[in-house]
């Protein structure tokens, strides 16, 4: 799947018509020198160009039929270069006509192509391993695959949590998520009272959350999930993953600078394009 630039196809294609329409005005038998032809060579060349970025292959190949033309050191018509932006025409129509087209809201191309990585920075940066997971989330939540977008999310969520086993000192960490929750509860529960201990139990509790709600039910081979409940897995494992990245590397000044996590406000938790769905 490529990115169409419709920009693009647009401006090449009124340049298709303006020359066609240029030409048919002109006197077909009449020989286009070369001197005109050299002028039209740089531009069937962007046109190639551009039906190639585009992923036009039967444009891109006709267009090497004009660039022949445009070199050739044989007398040339005009009627015969008409006679090819004609077809290019034809060529462009029939492009349209077999291949599929899909339209991304604002809102929906964000998550494809998001201004900044999707759980943040810091969740880029320190559970690089998870990047590609949460990428296909966001893809399968704009392209409206919203199970295949929860079953990503859940892989997330694996990862996160054998890394914050490992980080509580918790043996097996790649054990499945029922068994880690069971032992990660009394790591937290033994710590000295206070707002740290506060901080990873809120954070547990999104944890338990999330695996009560979602991780079971996406076991089901026949279980599927909507719009609404992918977006809002999306942003609670984003807001579970923001919080648990001062808790992991507590020892980084940019994150966490000896002291316990703030607690987000919910109305920034989930990012503009995520509450807008």
């Amino acid at each position: 799947m490529i990115k169409f630039e419709v920009d693009r196809f647009l401006f090449v294609s009124r340049e298709v018509g303006r020359l066609t329409h240029v030409l048919d005005q002109e006197n077909a038998t009449a020989v286009r020198d070369e001197k005109t032809r050299a002028e039209d060579l740089p531009h069937f060349k962007g046109w190639k160009t551009e039906f190639e970025k585009l992923g036009l292959r039967m444009c891109a190949a006709h267009a090497d039929r004009l660039i022949a033309f445009a070199t050739s050191k044989e007398m040339v018509y005009q009627h015969e270069v008409s006679r090819l932006l004609h077809e290019l025409g034809n060529r462009l129509s029939d492009e349209c006509r077999l291949s599929h087209f899909w339209h991304l809201s604002d809102t929906e191309a964000a998550y494809i192509e998001p201004k900044e990585p999707l759980f943040g920075t810091d969740v880029d940066n320190h559970f690089s391993a998870l990047a590609e997971d949460i990428a296909e989330a966001g893809k399968c939540i704009a392209l409206a695959r919203y199970t295949a977008a929860v079953f990503h999310l859940m892989r997330t969520m694996e990862g996160a949590v054998q890394m914050l086993s490992q980080n509580l000192g918790i043996a097996n960490p790649s054990r499945e998520w029922g068994k880690l929750l069971s032992d990660i509860r009394p790591k937290i529960e033994a710590m000295e009272k206070g707002e740290l201990r506060n901080a990873w139990s809120e954070n547990f509790t999104l944890l338990y959350h999330v695996k009560q709600a979602w991780r079971n039910d996406t076991m089901h081979p026949k279980q599927t999930y909507t719009g609404d409940q992918a977006t809002e897995l999306f942003a609670a494992v984003r807001s579970f993953m923001r919080d648990l990245c001062p808790l992991v590397y507590p020892n980084e000044k940019e994150l966490f600078d000896g002291k316990p996590p703030q607690k987000t406000p919910r109305s920034r938790r989930i990012p503009k394009f995520e509450r807008s769905l």
